[in-house]
């Protein structure tokens, strides 16, 4: 697909080590976030919280390309589908992280369901291969997720997240367990607030504030700050008929910088 290829290579820091270029992969995939706000109208929120999919009425379909430069080259192009039906809500993503040493590609799968009038439930499982070209071999990871929201009001909806590694091919690796919970607050006008902190065994918390600011009908600029790992980004997105067009450039500490675009429609 063409616009999954929207960045051209800049240069990186020289004399990368292997081990840079493994934590600069895995700390860009883990913290980087598609969707800040908990927006039950986006299928981007099925990447933090995919319970916000039975609030998905239309079929969405979406597209989104990013790149990081500083320890190293780092490109990630991902694909994500979804539609709430009577039956639940169902939805895909498949994504691809790496660059000329190593590459994981990623599946999903999605299946969320409303509980109770205000509470939705939602069940995942992600399918991660992890190839490593200078060493010529693969590993597997499959994380199963459950994720669950409440919206007592039109105006508030929060969310809670899990995931644990339960089959990983790596040696001496202990599964890792991420936590996620936040919250999205509607009430002001133009204007959302979200918060969300985010945890594993081997990462200390990061907390983080966004604010989206509706600047006209069809733009919205949107920022967040956070006390580690991503501590600044921000981005403007436009929505024109069936398509929203999104732009972001995050900090992600001593990693580097990144730049996201996304696409998405609903049909």
């Amino acid at each position: 697909m063409k616009l999954l290829k929207l960045y051209v290579c800049v240069i990186c820091l020289y004399n990368v080590t292997k081990a840079q270029t493994h934590v600069g992969i895995t700390q860009f995939t883990m913290w980087n976030t598609l969707e800040h706000s908990i927006n039950p109208e986006s299928i981007w929120s099925l990447y933090s919280f995919p319970s916000t999919l039975v609030y998905v009425n239309s079929l969405q379909i979406a597209a989104a390309s990013n790149y990081m430069y500083g320890i190293s080259d780092i490109t990630n192009a991902t694909f994500c589908a979804g539609k709430s039906t009577k039956q639940g809500a169902f939805g895909t993503s498949i994504s691809y992280t790496g660059n000329d040493i190593i590459q994981i590609p990623s599946i999903s799968l999605h299946y969320a369901k409303i509980l109770y009038k205000t509470v939705s439930c939602a069940v995942s499982c992600e399918y991660i291969q992890n190839r490593n070209q200078e060493q010529v071999q693969s590993h597997y990871t499959l994380i199963p997720q459950l994720s669950t929201t409440y919206k007592p009001t039109k105006d508030i909806i929060t969310g809670f997240s899990i995931q644990k590694i339960i089959y990983n091919t790596y040696k001496n690796n202990k599964p890792i367990q991420n936590l996620q919970i936040g919250a999205t607050y509607f009430g002001i006008p133009k204007s959302s607030i979200s918060v969300r902190l985010q945890k594993n065994q081997s990462t200390h918390v990061q907390t983080s504030l966004g604010v989206d600011y509706k600047l006209h009908k069809s733009i919205q600029a949107h920022a967040v700050v956070s006390n580690r790992y991503t501590p600044f980004s921000v981005g403007l997105d436009y929505s024109l008929f069936h398509v929203t067009c999104s732009y972001t450039t995050e900090l992600h500490s001593y990693l580097g910088f990144s730049h996201t675009l996304r696409f998405l429609y609903s049909l």
